[in-house]
């Protein structure tokens, strides 16, 4: 007995389909949100009077910090800058500052130096000071020790630069100076132990 085959029907053959493609329309860029539409305008940074403004308040602070500068170092920027020291001085006299010789006790060199008994009480010290700056520096003042044979001090003296002999209170830059200081000593007992000397020069 034969079996019975029911009709079929082709995928392909059928007028209607029971798949049908999927169609999606895809744009090409983003739809904007409507909650971003009212959150743009023009930046403050470039507005004109903005600019403006900063433009200023950076030349203030540059002049500022220049003055502020100048206050600190006239000294030193007149020393290493003469051609400039007329208009530091007219800076001081508006700043209400004092133009004064570079101090700068390490380019003072103590190059030589001797301490010798005349007569009686009285002693000479000779010493003569170097600049090994490219500026001219401040006459330091110089501070005499006398000690005794255990390099115990005795007595000190401090030489102020006015009683050094050198009237312009400078020394050009890369000179030497020499310098020779009578002194008289009391002979209280201290003098009889003296054995040796130290020298100091310094700024006061």
């Amino acid at each position: 007995m034969g079996e019975a085959v029911l009709p079929t029907e082709s995928m392909n053959s059928a007028p209607g389909r029971l798949f049908e493609p999927l169609h999606a329309d895809i744009e090409s860029a983003p739809q904007e949100l409507s909650f971003m539409r009212g959150g743009r305008g023009a930046s403050p940074w470039t507005r004109t009077w903005v600019r403006v403004c900063l433009v200023l308040t950076s030349l203030a602070l540059g002049l500022l910090l220049g003055a502020q500068l100048l206050m600190n170092e006239h000294d030193r920027i007149a020393a290493i800058e003469p051609g400039v020291k007329p208009w530091v001085k007219e800076f001081c006299l508006v700043a209400e500052c004092t133009l004064a010789p570079l101090r700068q006790i390490e380019s003072i060199v103590i190059d030589s130096s001797s301490f010798n008994k005349i007569r009686g009480d009285v002693y000479r010290l000779n010493f003569s000071l170097k600049n090994a700056a490219p500026t001219e520096l401040a006459l330091p003042a110089i501070e005499l020790s006398l000690t005794d044979v255990h390099d115990q001090p005795l007595m000190r003296r401090v030489f102020e630069p006015e009683e050094l002999g050198i009237k312009s209170g400078v020394l050009q830059a890369g000179s030497e100076s020499s310098t020779s200081v009578t002194l008289g000593i009391k002979n209280t007992g201290g003098a009889d132990r003296i054995a040796g000397y130290r020298i100091l020069a310094f700024y006061p």
